[in-house]
C-alpha cells in the first residue's frame, strides 16, 4: 500500500485529497490543527506553538517516529489561507505573521519531512499562488508568504537541496479554488474561472503516481476558464 502525508488535511483542498487518496487505497497520514477522521492517522498541531515546536511535534509523533526512513511515496503540503491588506492597513504586521504561520511554516516543516521520510523518486507538492508571481499591493502579506513558498520549491528543485535521490518538488499555483468558503465570501464572482477541488485533486493524484512529465522545482500554474481547467507544465 502506498503512503502519503497530507499537511493541511482538514482544509478544503486537504479534505478532498484525503478522500481521493483513501478511495485509491493509499495509507494517509494527515497533519493539521484539527483531526480529519477520514485519514488513517492524524498528527494534531498546537496553533500556539512556534514553528520549531510544531516541527518537533511532527517529527516525534508516533505516526512518524516509528516509520522507517524514506517510507512515503508522496508528501502534499496544502496548508494556507488568504489575508488581505496593504502596508498601510491596520494590523499589517499581524497579517504577515498570520500568513507566515499559514503558508511558510507548514511548507518548511514539510520540506524537512520530505528529506527524512520521502522515498527515493517520491514527490513533494507545495501550495503557491498565481497572484504571487507578481506584486500583490492589496494583499501584501499573502503574496509575500506565497512567493516564499515559490522560492522554496525552486530551491528544493536544485542539486544539493537535501531531498532524496530522484525525488521531485513542485508547486501548484491556482488563481482561485471553488470552495464553500470562497463562494460564501464572493457569491457574485465568476465561478466558472474557479478551479474545482475535484479536478485539482485528481491532477495531484496522477502526479503522485507518475510524475515523469513534471520538472523538479516546477511551478505549475492552474488556470480555469469557462469551467475548463488547464495545468501549465
Amino acid at each position: 500500500m502506498p503512503n502519503v502525508i497530507i499537511y493541511g488535511s482538514s482544509g478544503a483542498l486537504g479534505r478532498a485529497l484525503v478522500s481521493l487518496f483513501k478511495t485509491k487505497s493509499w495509507n494517509v497520514v494527515g497533519i493539521d490543527l484539527f483531526q480529519n477522521p477520514e485519514a488513517n492517522s492524524n498528527i494534531i498541531l498546537d496553533p500556539k506553538a512556534s514553528v520549531s515546536q510544531q516541527a518537533e511535534a511532527v517529527l516525534k509523533s508516533s505516526e512518524l517516529s516509528g516509520a522507517s526512513k524514506n517510507s512515503f511515496d508522496a508528501l502534499l503540503c496544502v496548508s494556507g489561507g488568504w489575508v488581505g491588506g496593504n502596508a498601510a492597513s491596520e494590523g499589517f504586521i499581524d497579517a504577515v505573521d498570520l500568513s507566515l504561520r499559514q503558508s511558510v511554516y507548514p511548507s518548511v516543516i514539510a520540506a524537512s519531512l520530505a528529506c527524512k521520510h520521502l522515498k527515493r523518486g517520491g514527490l513533494v507538492v507545495f501550495s503557491g499562488a498565481s497572484a504571487a508571481l507578481n506584486g500583490t499591493p492589496g494583499m501584501i502579506a499573502y503574496g509575500l508568504a506565497k512567493a516564499s513558498v515559490h522560492h522554496l520549491v525552486g530551491s528544493l528543485g536544485m542539486e544539493g537541496s537535501g531531498l532524496p535521490e530522484d525525488a521531485k518538488a513542485i508547486g501548484i499555483l491556482p488563481v482561485a479554488l471553488d470552495t464553500p468558503a470562497n463562494r460564501a465570501a464572493m457569491p457574485d464572482a465568476d465561478h466558472s474561472s474557479w478551479t474545482p477541488l475535484s479536478e485539482l485533486s485528481e491532477a495531484i493524484f496522477e502526479w503522485a503516481n507518475n510524475h515523469k512529465d513534471v520538472k523538479n522545482g516546477q511551478l505549475v500554474e492552474v488556470v480555469t476558464t469557462k469551467g475548463k481547467t488547464r495545468f501549465l507544465l
